[in-house]
């Protein structure tokens, strides 16, 4: 069964950041999708007292649009839950995951309200 969870492995979490090239902190945290023990997804992210930033979406194919947007969901649904009101999605996390973002609905601007995000961005759209 495939299940989407926060991975607070420091290890895990420190191989995301070089595979995107950015040195590891404590602010970061990863959101994987599971089966059996074996992530085929992964969603780094990093969080600051204010703000959340989306760094890297990394799967396994066959690639699903669902479980691209289930793992920003859940990531930004835990940094809510942390006290953080707006999101970030950069141009560069766009550009590389563009085939996603075309068939989603999810704010143009670059930052972003995450609460209004949920009450306003209920579903993907095809």
């Amino acid at each position: 069964m495939v299940e989407i969870k926060p991975n607070l492995k420091k290890d895990d979490i420190l191989a995301y950041c070089r595979k995107c090239g950015r040195p590891y902190s404590e602010a970061f945290y990863l959101y994987t999708a599971e089966d059996r023990g074996k992530i085929f997804a992964a969603g780094l992210f990093e969080m600051h007292s204010d703000r959340v930033e989306a760094v890297l979406y990394d799967s396994s194919p066959p690639e699903d649009i669902y479980l691209f947007d289930g793992i920003l969901r859940a990531a930004l649904n835990y940094a809510s839950g942390q006290g953080v009101q707006i999101g970030v999605i950069p141009d560069r996390f766009r550009q590389d995951n563009g085939a996603y973002f075309s068939r989603l609905t999810y704010p143009a601007e670059i930052e972003w309200n995450i609460v209004n995000f949920f009450s306003k961005y209920k579903t993907c759209r095809r």
